[in-house]
């Protein structure tokens, strides 16, 4: 499919000239058939300067059409009048006579001598803290257990002493541990969680050199009640000199990028589909200039 480029028109309305119009651009206007560009640029908000009429048989001469021709006009050259034109008998102060041919003027005007013309009147029309347990190294504690081992941790369930059966909390070599508080705390080797992790705070912190997601999908935004609105300025940002951005904005409805997109050697802009631009072509794209 082609391309379609539309410059801006009236279909019906006023006759005559846009209020503005951009400079270098154009405007046609189909009830008078005239053709206008925006000339110079420092009018109102950017426009331009001043409108001309450059085209149309409501501006200029037609080839072919009746037309009322107004106004002084100046030609430097022979005004040659084909011999199929009529005219009647020109007199004095007559301006409104036709004109045949060079040789009809000569020989009805009196004292008219053979010459060109040199003037004629002309017209344009968008995670499990161990807190307080006890610790042992000789494996001996206070109270009934079937077995104690040395360098383990022991709790008694529900934070009881005495008969109730203790179970290990730790089974590891005691002087190699730490414990994570339920408070603050960290984690200075590797910790791996086989089930789900939850945080719930404001900010989560990541300082690691390259974060892996084997999840292909990526959740923003996930509130309560998501919305249009709970979503604008949601995205991803890139810190540099200046912050790069790609958020979704809700006022445009749109995603947008505060920087320039370079699409790889090969590679298109499409839309429903459809291929629109590339490196190399702008196709199946229709140019609207719109109204006046």
């Amino acid at each position: 499919m082609a391309n379609t480029l539309r410059i801006k028109r009236r279909a019906s309305g006023a006759s005559g000239a846009p209020s503005t119009l951009a400079n270098a651009e154009l405007a046609f206007n189909e009830v008078d058939n005239v053709l206008y560009y925006g000339k110079g640029t420092g009018g109102a908000g950017g426009s331009a300067t001043t409108i001309e009429a450059i085209g149309g048989n409501g501006a200029f001469v037609g080839l072919t059409g009746t037309q009322t021709i107004t106004g002084n006009k100046t030609f430097s050259g022979t005004v040659a009048l084909g011999s199929s034109a009529t005219a009647t008998t020109p007199t004095t102060g007559d301006n409104t006579t036709k004109v045949a041919t060079t040789a009809f003027v000569q020989a009805s005007l009196s004292g008219a001598g053979l010459g060109t013309v040199t003037s004629v009147g002309l017209s344009l029309p968008s995670f499990i803290t161990v807190s307080n347990s006890p610790v042992t190294t000789s494996g001996t504690l206070t109270g009934t257990l079937a077995s104690q081992t040395a360098n383990h941790v022991f709790a008694a369930p529900n934070g009881s002493s005495g008969t109730p059966s203790f179970r290990t909390l730790v089974a590891a070599d005691i002087p190699s541990l730490s414990y994570l508080p339920t408070s603050g705390g960290t984690v200075s080797g590797s910790l791996t969680v086989t089930g789900d992790l939850t945080i719930n705070g404001t900010t989560t912190n990541i300082n690691s050199t390259n974060l892996v997601v084997e999840d292909k999908n990526i959740i923003l935004g996930d509130v309560a009640s998501p919305t249009d609105v709970t979503a604008d300025g949601g995205g991803i940002t890139l810190k540099g000199t200046t912050d790069k951005t790609f958020n979704w904005v809700d006022s445009t409805d749109a995603w947008t990028s505060s920087e320039n997109i370079n699409l790889a050697s090969g590679k298109a802009f499409y839309v429903n589909g459809t291929m629109v631009l590339s490196g190399t072509a702008l196709d199946n794209v229709t140019v609207d200039g719109g109204t006046f």
